[in-house]
């Protein structure tokens, strides 16, 4: 795969690889999206991730089985917006130098923000130019996974959760004034939450729960008027919680399994405190409660690209058809757009389509397609610069062939049953 020179997104994800990541990816500098989570890799992060990657946007290595310390050459990786190594067996320390993530850093003209697109020209006549986009990532967004068919340029997110990370929360995470949402919850660091956590002035999402956080909860905490889903659970808390509407909107599940902390939304009143009967913000206005400002609209998340059929291009998607490919789809001998996505197609890939050898855009995603990946795919269609096989049942290993694909710009073989080491070259 290292040969996929010009690869920008790379999604892997919901598969079942092991192994070590092969070291050849390190010459794919023009990465942006990195996404290998929920597969079986182990061993350490590589170094060349921070070292080579350094156009990395989305980096995913959630849900496999490294281990080992973060490498703080990651910090390199300025132009970060998601990062996201939960579930792994990572151990030692948080890297003090995340604050050189620029882009979480730097201020943005959120009038500005929108939704990135990767972009995949396919020129078909001279006044005709087809646009396909990068396929769905899956995150956690406030305690449930969402897979989202649109990256949205307002969300700057960092999760470690579920590894064994120790120390202290470092005080540097407090610059990083455009993160959106983080989540350390379930490891085993100690000690305070950073007095300056009221920086992070856009933070909708804080969960802290489960790692063991001692002494009182910083008053500047209420100052994050954004803040919409917390979770400060089962640590050492103690004290009173800061009073303002902020943190009493929150149920008091976000509080318990700390023994010492008072105060509402707690029932227990908190000693001396006189004024503590009762709800006191009983007339709160129940918009405040409710979780109506959503970065994005729920519609957003099953958007397709429209379809449309011209010369050279076929597109078929979200029609409900079944049964097999045609065969004679192999005699659309000119053709360089192929879309059948979110269809119920079965069976395997027909043979006959190896003759379509102008195929620049081939997304078959969303079916119920099974076997090998055929290895005519990286023998005659070497045209591809956009491949979807995602979301089927596609087994076995990758062929090695597929790093004949020089031209490819986004491969999608997430959650199919593939197995095996990653190609190296």
């Amino acid at each position: 795969m290292g040969l996929l020179l010009q690869i920008r997104v790379l999604q892997l994800r919901h598969n079942n690889f092991s192994g070590n990541l092969p070291s050849s990816l390190q010459t794919c500098e023009q990465l942006q999206v990195f996404d290998i989570g929920d597969n079986a890799l182990e061993g350490k992060i590589p170094l060349w991730i921070g070292q080579k990657l350094t156009n990395l946007f989305v980096l995913s290595l959630k849900s496999n089985k490294f281990n080992n310390r973060i490498p703080s050459n990651l910090c390199n990786l300025q132009a970060i917006e998601m990062l996201d190594l939960s579930m792994n067996r990572i151990f030692g320390t948080i890297p003090p130098c995340l604050d050189n993530f620029t882009s979480m850093v730097e201020k943005r003209d959120h009038n500005e923000l929108g939704i990135y697109t990767f972009r995949v020209d396919v020129p078909l006549s001279k006044n005709t130019t087809l646009l396909f986009e990068l396929g769905s990532l899956e995150i956690m967004w406030k305690g449930v996974y969402l897979e989202n068919e649109k990256i949205f340029r307002s969300l700057r997110l960092i999760d470690l959760s579920s590894n064994q990370l120790t120390g202290q929360i470092p005080e540097e995470l407090t610059h990083l004034v455009e993160l959106i949402q983080l989540n350390l919850s379930w490891n085993n660091l100690h000690g305070a939450i950073p007095k300056e956590v009221g920086k992070l002035s856009n933070l909708q999402s804080l969960d802290l729960s489960n790692i063991k956080l001692s002494s009182e909860i910083p008053s500047s905490l209420a100052t994050i008027s954004f803040l919409s889903y917390l979770k400060l659970s089962n640590n050492r808390l103690s004290g009173k919680i800061p009073t303002g509407t902020q943190l009493q909107s929150f149920e008091a599940s976000s509080y318990t399994g700390n023994l010492r902390l008072c105060g509402p939304p707690l029932p227990n009143s908190c000693f001396g405190d006189e004024t503590l009967q009762g709800n006191p913000d009983s007339n709160c206005d129940e918009s405040i409660i409710e979780d109506d400002d959503k970065w994005f609209d729920m519609k957003q998340f099953h958007m397709g690209i429209g379809v449309g059929i011209v010369i050279g291009f076929v597109g078929v998607c979200n029609n409900n058809l079944s049964g097999v490919i045609p065969k004679s789809m192999g005699l659309l001998l000119q053709i360089r757009v192929l879309q059948l996505r979110h269809n119920n197609f079965s069976g395997n890939l027909p043979s006959s389509l190896q003759t379509s050898e102008q195929l620049q855009v081939f997304d078959i995603g969303d079916n119920a397609l099974e076997g090998k990946i055929p290895l005519w795919i990286g023998q005659k269609l070497t045209n591809l610069i956009f491949l979807s096989l995602k979301s089927n049942k596609f087994s076995n290993r990758i062929p090695s062939n597929l790093c004949n694909l020089h031209a490819i710009e986004m491969l999608d073989l997430s959650m199919n049953r593939i197995f095996g080491t990653i190609l190296h070259v």
